[in-house]
Parts: C-alpha cells; sequence; structure tokens
C-alpha cells in the first residue's frame, strides 16, 4: 500500500517493491516531510532509535469530490521491543510528545516486529530501564502493556505475531507466538487486536516448504498476502 499509486489497484510489482533489501530507500513517497501530520511522523524519536521513513496519502481527487480527509499511511521501520517501548515513552521537538501525536493523529496502528528478538540480535538488548533486566517474554510483555494502557475507542493497536527464520529450529519464535496468544486470550486486553500469523505460516517458513524471500528471514509474496488477508479479517471483525 505504501508503494502503489493507487489503492484500487495495486500490482504485484509494488507489493513485491517491499520485499527487496533496502526496501526503506526504495520509495519515500512523502516529498518533503511536513510539521502537520505529527511531524510526518515521529521522526524525531529519542535516544538511538533509528526509524526508517516512508509515507503515502491517498484519496486526494476524492477529497475534492467528496469533502472526505485523504487517508495517511505511515511506515516505520523498527526491529525490537525495546526501540517501540522508546519511542511510546519519548519526547519530540517543540511541546508535544510521540505519545500525544499518536492519540490525535492516528486511528490504527499495526506492529509487525520482525525475527530479531526470536534470533537473540544484540541490538534487541535492553540498554536502559524500564526494560533493564528484563528477558524477551518479559519485554514483549511490557510493550504489550503499554499498548493495552494507550489503546482507546480512537485508537487500536493491531499486534502481529512473529515468523520464523529458516536458519533458526529454537523454540523462541514459538515461545513469542504463544506468549503473544495466551495475552490476548485475557478479558481486559483494550482496543487492540491480535493478528496470529506466525501460527499459520509456520508449516511454510522451513525447508523444503519455505515461502523463499530474499534474505533468510524474509518471506516471498504469498505470505505478505496471507498477513493482508488476516489484517483486513480482524480489521473487519472489529468493524474498523
Amino acid at each position: 500500500m505504501i508503494n502503489a499509486k493507487t489503492q484500487d489497484d495495486i500490482s504485484e510489482s509494488e507489493l513485491e517493491r517491499s520485499i527487496d533489501r533496502n526496501k526503506v530507500q526504495k520509495a519515500n513517497l512523502c516529498g518533503v516531510p511536513t510539521h502537520t501530520h505529527y511531524e510526518r511522523a515521529l521522526q524525531a524519536a529519542a535516544g538511538d532509535v533509528k526509524m526508517g521513513l516512508q509515507c503515502h496519502d491517498v484519496g486526494e481527487e476524492e477529497y475534492v469530490l467528496t469533502g472526505e480527509p485523504p487517508a495517511k499511511l505511515d511506515y516505520f521501520e523498527l526491529h525490537c521491543f525495546r526501540q517501540l517501548v522508546e519511542v511510546l515513552g519519548s519526547d519530540t521537538l517543540g511541546n508535544s510528545t510521540i505519545l500525544h501525536a499518536i492519540k490525535s493523529e492516528y486511528d490504527l496502528v499495526v506492529i509487525c516486529l520482525g525475527v530479531w528478538e526470536a534470533i537473540g540480535n544484540n541490538e534487541c538488548n535492553p540498554r536502559e530501564p524500564p526494560l533493564t533486566g528484563k528477558n524477551m517474554m518479559q519485554r514483549m510483555e511490557f510493550l504489550l502493556d503499554r499498548l493495552n494502557d494507550l489503546s482507546a475507542t480512537e485508537l487500536q493497536f493491531v499486534f502481529r505475531t512473529t515468523g520464523f527464520h529458516k536458519e533458526d529450529s529454537t523454540d523462541r519464535h514459538w515461545k513469542l507466538i504463544r506468549g503473544a496468544v495466551g495475552y490476548f486470550e485475557a478479558p481486559d486486553v483494550g482496543n487492540m487486536t491480535l493478528v496470529d500469523w506466525g501460527s499459520v505460516i509456520s508449516d511454510r517458513s522451513f525447508p523444503p516448504n519455505r515461502i523463499e524471500g530474499d534474505l533468510a528471514a524474509h518471506y516471498g509474496l504469498e505470505a505478505r498476502l496471507l498477513f493482508i488477508q488476516q489484517l483486513m479479517h480482524e480489521l473487519v471483525k472489529a468493524e474498523l
């Protein structure tokens, strides 16, 4: 959707562009960043959190004809629980905060972290409170608690379970998947939705049946289409 010129006719080539290496550099359709859609958006994250940014405004023509505000799609590249926790708790330019921006500018946030946590990438190790001393599962639970606290009638979070690195057969991937599924079974979960992509894609995650992508941690087009199908199913259920 980020790469597509029109949302009504997304081509296979546009979908596959986001699979390539260095995908953040492939198509930045934001133009000159503005400060109206919250720093377009979250570019001034605190600390050492580095976020690749892509964005796309859609519906400009419809806005002229119908008065319906155009939709804004923003994509930020983050890999670890601790990075997202830092973003959700950091200040930015002026008197605003990233939290204020998320609450005021967005109605849906979809979180699709990859396999860095599961494979033990050092980049995901906590560097400061509140995650210092917490293991992988505790970091995920802390993040989900934070998202749950932030969710509101006007703001929904969607959390996708992790997939699998094709060269890592440890149980860490499944621990994250089962932990997320268990979290969302609690009765006090707010305006949050789980997309359990990891469980569904598991049978196509290891050779010789893996849906291959360009890297050992990436999947091919069919797996990404599966996630889109699951996501849309959950959003329709939530009447969004």
